[in-house]
């Protein structure tokens, strides 16, 4: 299904002016998927671009043995399928809409021939695909060196200043997430996974449910995820502009 508004870009796209992004949109068309609906699909050819106006996906592997790994979740201001606009070979993973999602398709030619003629667009998006460069190698060392515990203890703080919404009991993680798929993203069993959040529930430091989790204190799990006690060095309120509750706060659990 599609649709006509203009889109509002955000991320390396806020670079462009009004004319620039009027340009820009006009070089595709906006649509809309449902949750579940895939937007691109791994060992597809195609070289068309999305550019994300509204909601979220999910990017995953699938290997041709064994359970799909989560790589990535992507929003609003994020660009899919770029890669493919680079370099002409299939695509190497599957985009999901984990809900409701607004897009804009553009093929890889005109995205190609856009970025040529505007220079700080590129660089924006260059920046962009550094930044996942750098993730991708710091996981990679971190799959080597660091327990799951404190792998899922990172990727929870990682969660919380992306998606975190403040709620009465603390800061919900806003996006679902089953043990499962943190497994495959952390590079851990989904057992030693669930003894990781185990342990984080019994510290107080979080509380779950079914594809939800909530950090009601942001210091425990930042010394599970650093190993050191920040409660001296930062207030325990802060994660970015989020609040939490401070260390002298009453812990609202949920058994």
């Amino acid at each position: 299904m599609e649709s006509d508004p203009r889109p509002e870009f955000r991320g390396p796209f806020s670079v462009l002016g009004p004319e620039e992004a009027a340009e820009f949109a006009g070089l595709g068309h906006l649509a809309t998927y449902g949750t579940g609906d895939a937007l691109l699909r791994q060992g597809d050819r195609s070289d068309r671009v999305h550019v994300i106006v509204a909601g979220r996906v999910r990017i995953v592997r699938l290997p041709r043995h064994g359970e799909e790994v989560l790589l990535a979740l992507r929003g609003p201001g994020d660009v899919v399928g770029e890669l493919a606009a680079i370099d002409p070979a299939p695509r190497t993973a599957t985009v999901t809409a984990i809900e409701d999602v607004s897009l804009l398709t553009i093929t890889g030619r005109a995205f190609r021939d856009f970025l040529r003629g505007h220079p700080h667009l590129l660089l924006a998006i260059t920046r962009t695909l550094v930044t996942r460069l750098r993730e991708s190698d710091r996981r990679l060392v971190e799959g080597r060196v660091e327990d799951t515990r404190t792998r899922v203890a990172r990727q929870l703080l990682e969660l919380a200043v992306r998606y975190g919404k403040v709620a009465d009991h603390g800061l919900d993680l806003d996006v679902p997430l089953s043990q499962e798929q943190l497994a495959s993203w952390v590079g851990a069993s989904r057992e030693a996974v669930s003894l990781a959040l185990r342990d984080l529930r019994a510290s107080e430091g979080i509380l779950t449910g079914r594809l939800r989790i909530t950090i009601i204190d942001v210091d425990v799990v930042r010394e599970a995820a650093f190993g050191v006690d920040t409660r001296g060095l930062q207030s325990g309120r802060q994660l970015g502009a989020r609040h939490v509750r401070s260390p002298g706060d009453p812990v609202r659990t949920q058994r």
